[in-house]
């Protein structure tokens, strides 16, 4: 697993939910984007993508991947590569 930590104010559990969904941003000017597509791109390759926090104690992404990619993702990326 690979884990990124901040020691900011933290969310409570439903708001760290909602920032993994697609144009959800607290950014003034934030599009929403970018937690949504890493954890589809972190999906694809057959992991996930998990956001943890409390309240004063900051957040945690914790991003979990499969020791051997599943089929489907090495014929996605042959062909993208001979594209």
């Amino acid at each position: 697993a690979i884990t990124i930590a901040d020691n900011g104010a933290g969310l409570d559990a439903t708001r760290a939910e909602r920032l993994l969904l697609p144009f959800v941003s607290e950014k003034p000017g934030g599009f929403g984007l970018g937690l949504s597509l890493a954890r589809k791109i972190v999906i694809l390759h057959g992991g996930d993508l998990e956001l943890t926090s409390k309240k004063g104690s900051g957040t945690t992404a914790t991003i979990t991947l499969p020791l051997k990619a599943k089929d489907s993702v090495v014929t996605s990326m042959r062909w993208l590569a001979s594209s």
